[in-house]
């Protein structure tokens, strides 16, 4: 992913992320599901400068911009 500069970078299984080439451990590995790639959003969003909440009632994760 790039967003305005910044690079992350995962790979399959590894827990290990980069960011403009710096390591960052990571809770849990990117993994494939039923041919769906699942990816640690959080810290995706929160890396490339958004804001992450979460709505327990609804379910419902919101990615927004600061």
């Amino acid at each position: 992913a790039v967003k305005d500069g910044t690079e992350i970078t995962l790979k399959i299984g590894d827990s290990t992320a980069y960011v403009d080439g710096k390591a960052y451990s990571l809770p849990a590995a990117p993994e494939l599901a039923d041919d769906t790639t699942m990816i640690p959003v959080r810290f995706i969003s929160e890396e490339l400068g958004m804001k992450v909440g979460w709505d327990d009632a609804g379910q419902l994760v919101t990615i927004t911009s600061k």
